[in-house]
């Protein structure tokens, strides 16, 4: 178990992040939503606002993601490495804890994104299909994340690492 745990301990990059604005989401399925020009202007403009309200967290998970080393828990696995020394898992732990709030922190203005995005939208039809679209894309959002470390003794958190999806960056202009 923690060889698979320690396998998967890598948090995706910003950039990687970028691709789950929700008003970008429905800008790309726009012919499946039939959106109106009115429609698709809304979104263009929520999607900028994602972007640049989320860009401190953005930026902050960044820094962090870069620098971020996975600890190594095993005594010696198939690379031949040997485990770090404990100031270095304590050091990964930290960072791990700082990425998983700061990720906590952009579902959190991912679900308020959601509602903006949902209200943009026409008719219940409209938001039916949305709200397909937008689960599909929470679920490839959490698959992103490592599954978090259990605590010793077998108790602690179970599941993927999260639930919905952020936008991305304001310093930089939403892909076209």
């Amino acid at each position: 178990m923690r060889g698979e745990r320690e396998q998967n301990m890598k948090f995706p990059s910003a950039k990687a992040l970028e691709k789950y604005n929700p008003a970008g989401l429905m800008l790309d399925k726009h012919k499946k939503l039939k959106l109106t020009d009115v429609q698709q202007d809304q979104l263009k403009s929520l999607r900028l606002q994602i972007f640049e309200r989320n860009a401190p967290l953005m930026g902050r998970y960044d820094s962090v993601q870069r620098n971020f080393e996975p600890p190594r828990f095993n005594a010696r696995n198939g690379s031949g490495q040997t485990p770090a020394p404990d100031s270095a898992r304590r050091r990964s732990m930290m960072q791990m804890r700082q990425l998983r709030l700061l990720v906590d922190s952009l579902q959190e203005h991912r679900r308020a994104d959601v509602r903006a995005v949902l209200t943009a939208l026409g008719d219940d039809t409209q938001r039916k299909r949305a709200a397909e679209f937008l689960d599909e894309q929470d679920v490839k959002f959490s698959e992103e994340f490592p599954v978090p470390p259990q605590q010793r003794g077998g108790r602690g958190t179970e599941g993927r690492g999260g639930q919905g999806g952020v936008g991305g960056r304001g310093a930089r202009r939403p892909p076209a």
